[in-house]
């Protein structure tokens, strides 16, 4: 395993390993950066030596990977049903410029497919020995520098979407708020739905958190200075790249953006806080499904 490292896209730590940090628990994390739910509706590939690849999804690289590790005698010597957790932080990559936004995933795809490949996601884990599940729900990414449109805290093209202003913006980020909207909410519909007692259950002896990160982000949003440092800023990111990068003069404990797509550290540091207190009971961001 990789030793824990600062250098993600938050400009320091990731959330995940500021939960292991506060709670000591071990962090095995399989995320790949910038991958999408599976390749049957991400379009897109990676070059090899041996040359192009599809490009290493959760449902076709990640889960087999972790499957097969969790069968290694001695990998996670400690791991049982009751003491861990699963958390799954997925869709920014699939609804994006580089998914549905832009029209790259597959032909005849629909959002329908992608969440039916979120609950497939949960039935390996099922399968690998997992029975506690927290889901993060997407962020309101129409509002993130990448997507909005210039004026409106948008920047303009960006390391990203580097040909972003030949689009037309305000229809994107209008259609990009009605995604999120909507599979944010056909999820609670969903889990609703396969932890009703009157369904016979998908996953049996298993319990499914949905963080409401969209809650909690729109909080600071609508007032900066009770999360963030003065001059509290939660439109135009820390930093700003595209042939050449810029950072602010204000420390980056100020920004909710590090650059145009990825929240900072100090919103990171708030997704721990409340993703403990979500997994604990405490927090008005869960709902629990049993």
């Amino acid at each position: 395993m990789l030793p824990p490292s600062n250098a993600t896209a938050s400009g320091g730590a990731s959330w995940a390993r500021l939960v292991a940090s506060a709670t000591g628990a071990s962090l095995y994390n399989y995320a790949v950066s910038g991958a999408q739910c599976t390749n049957d509706i991400d379009t897109r590939t990676i070059d090899l030596v041996d040359g192009p690849a599809p490009f290493p999804s959760v449902l076709g690289y990640q889960i087999p990977l972790f499957a097969r590790d969790a069968r290694l005698p001695g990998l996670y010597p400690s791991r049982r049903p009751d003491n861990t957790l699963y958390a799954l932080w997925i869709g920014t990559n699939d609804v994006g410029v580089g998914g549905f936004l832009a029209d790259r995933n597959r032909p005849n795809t629909t959002l329908s497919d992608f969440l039916d490949c979120t609950w497939t996601v949960l039935d390996a884990l099922h399968r690998a020995g997992a029975r506690r599940f927290v889901l993060l729900n997407l962020a309101p990414l129409s509002l993130a520098p990448m997507y909005a449109a210039p004026g409106e805290s948008g920047t303009g093209n960006n390391e990203y979407w580097r040909n972003k202003t030949a689009y037309p913006v305000q229809q994107f980020a209008r259609k990009l708020r009605q995604y999120v909207t909507s599979i944010n909410s056909l999820w609670r519909y969903g889990a609703g739905y396969h932890f009703d007692a009157a369904v016979p259950p998908r996953w049996p002896g298993a319990v499914l958190s949905i963080f409401d990160v969209h809650a909690l982000m729109t909080d600071v949003i609508a007032d900066p200075a009770a999360y963030l440092d003065a001059p509290a800023n939660v439109r135009t990111p820390y930093r700003i790249c595209l042939d050449g990068c810029v950072e602010a003069k204000e420390p980056k404990t100020s920004f909710m953006w590090y650059d145009e797509l990825h929240p900072s550290e100090r919103m990171h540091a708030l997704y721990a806080k409340h993703f403990v207190d979500v997994v604990r009971g405490r927090s008005k961001y869960g709902t629990h499904y049993r």
